[in-house]
């Protein structure tokens, strides 16, 4: 008995699996393929091999619903909160990342410390202003108006 598995697949993931799967019926060529999903013939047949042998799953993302190795830590996370609240109070996410690379050690860029300082309600972002609608007023040209005159010498 088979188990059944749901996949969660995007549309451009769809529309290559069908590609794929008219490449290996061979109704299509893989170089005809390799166009309609706009990659290279070689990378297309890196997929088409992992598509043979593992199905549906072999084209989906294998970095799909994992946790990115940049992150920060919760702790260090913590760390950085703890002292935003106690001694960087009213400061500036830029501010405050040079200020706790300086005193504390702690280096983070000032978009992160923004980041925990807007999930923890220390900082409002900006909004962008919306430009007052006026009408347009073209520039009046004005034409000097110039009196030529042909002199002939003759």
């Amino acid at each position: 008995m088979l188990k059944q598995r749901t996949l969660t697949m995007s549309i451009k993931e769809i529309k290559r699996c069908e590609i794929l799967k008219m490449t290996d019926e061979k109704r299509i060529t893989q170089r005809e393929g390799a166009k309609r999903v706009g990659v290279t013939e070689r990378h297309f047949r890196r997929l088409l091999h992992s598509y043979r042998g593992q199905g549906a799953e072999g084209i989906i993302s294998g970095h799909r619903g994992k946790i990115s190795g940049i992150r920060l830590s919760k702790e260090k996370e913590e760390k950085i909160l703890k002292r935003l609240k106690e001694d960087y109070q009213g400061f500036g996410p830029t501010l405050a990342s040079e200020k706790l690379f300086e005193r504390d050690g702690i280096k983070v860029s000032k978009e992160t410390v923004r980041q925990i300082m807007i999930g923890s309600g220390l900082h409002k972002p900006k909004t962008h202003k919306k430009d007052k609608a006026r009408p347009f007023q073209g520039k009046q040209h004005v034409f000097p108006q110039r009196n030529t005159f042909k002199i002939n010498g003759a």
